[in-house]
């Protein structure tokens, strides 16, 4: 049937129902993926939670109990106290080679095995975390832009592909 107000002016109503239901979708798309990308941080794919994180078999905390207060340097420069730093079995920081740029990387034994499988590196360390201040945080929500450009907890959401990897789960 016709939808009123679609017709082009030759009498052909399907051009801009159609645009409107491909923006609809897109729309649809982008807003549910948005909120992927934010029910990962409220289910705990955020630097505040790696203090808590515990190994995989014998669940013992990966960070030393009781949490201790330290100073520690940001991402963005800034030097601040700090309550429960991750323990080196979490993240740990790292310079860039070539442009001695500072990052932190998740280290965990298991976000280390899937980025090994994902490059086919089994030089590479941990997952990077975004060295650009996106937020308040101190070290970083992110993966790497750079480095894991489709990854729905990217700091920049696609307009194309954002993709809910296995990364993200093994955070």
């Amino acid at each position: 049937g016709r939808v009123p107000g679609n017709n082009d002016g030759a009498g052909n109503n399907g051009g801009a129902a159609t645009g409107n239901v491909e923006s609809n979708r897109k729309l649809v798309q982008y807003s549910v993926g948005v909120a992927v990308h934010e029910i990962g941080h409220v289910l705990g794919v955020n630097s505040d939670s790696l203090a808590y994180f515990r190994h995989p078999l014998t669940g013992h905390p990966l960070t030393r109990r009781p949490f201790e207060v330290s100073t520690v340097t940001c991402i963005d420069g800034t030097t601040t106290p700090f309550t429960g730093m991750p323990g080196p079995q979490v993240m740990r920081e790292g310079r860039h080679e070539a442009t001695g740029h500072r990052y932190f990387e998740v280290v965990t034994p298991t976000v280390q095995r899937v980025v090994r499988n994902h490059f086919d590196c089994n030089n590479m360390t941990g997952a990077r975390l975004e060295n650009q201040p996106t937020s308040a945080d101190c070290f970083g929500s992110h993966w790497d832009e750079h480095l894991f450009y489709t990854e729905i907890m990217g700091a920049v959401f696609s307009q194309g592909t954002n993709i809910l990897s296995p990364l993200t789960l093994a955070y």
